[in-house]
């Protein structure tokens, strides 16, 4: 009898080590799924949903025809950045605007989660208004959070009055159209097209090096 236990906890043993390996392998097979979105390759990661979604989001905002961007102000800018929004949207450049986009009973908190991550760009109106805000100081930090998971730069901030960045995006290039504003409206356009079409090439180029 102690024989046949013995011979069976091998066995078991010897099953349960046979289960763990061919486990793992399927698991990790299926860990490395790639989804492809017109000219780009996403890896689907299953041991990190999360960046997963941002990075089919992002892949998705590529392949639109015009790129999308999120505007960011405090609320006494609201007149300023409806005119930006207009003359963007002239240009066909998308844009996610909280006036348009939320409604009577949604969750403030998912429509911007769902608006920052749907987005390609985003626009940081600066004024002393905003440096005051707590909206727009949390929208900047999402915005540094998303610039870090998709390893790249997506903040152009936008001046509208003279004020000190924020000490986070000092380093940054802006866009002053609090000044010569219909002159500096047409720079932000070119910037936001050019960078869409850069990033575009630079992620095709590395997919088609990858498949090389």
């Amino acid at each position: 009898m102690e024989i046949l236990l013995v011979l069976f906890g091998v066995f078991a043993s010897f099953l349960w080590s046979y289960v763990t390996v061919l486990w793992n392998k399927i698991f990790k097979e299926r860990n490395a799924l790639q989804i492809k979105i017109g000219n780009l390759v996403v890896d689907i990661k299953l041991n990190d949903i999360e960046k997963s979604l941002l990075d089919l989001n992002d892949a998705l905002s590529i392949q639109r025809e015009n790129p999308k961007v999120f505007i960011s102000y405090a609320s006494e800018d609201k007149e300023f950045a409806r005119k930006i929004v207009a003359d963007l949207k002239k240009e066909g450049i998308d844009t996610w605007f909280d006036e348009y986009e939320l409604h009577a009973g949604d969750s403030i908190h998912n429509k911007l989660e769902e608006g920052i991550n749907s987005s390609q760009w985003y626009l940081q109106i600066l004024s002393p208004n905003s440096i005051k805000s707590e909206w727009t100081t949390k929208e900047l930090e999402k915005f540094i959070e998303v610039e870090k998971e998709r390893k790249r730069k997506m903040i152009i901030p936008i001046i509208k009055k003279d004020t000190i960045l924020p000490e986070k995006i000092r380093d940054r290039i802006y866009i002053n159209l609090g000044e010569n504003y219909e002159e500096n409206i047409l720079s932000l356009i070119k910037a936001i097209k050019f960078k869409n079409d850069i990033i575009s090439k630079k992620k095709i180029q590395l997919i088609a090096k990858g498949d090389s």
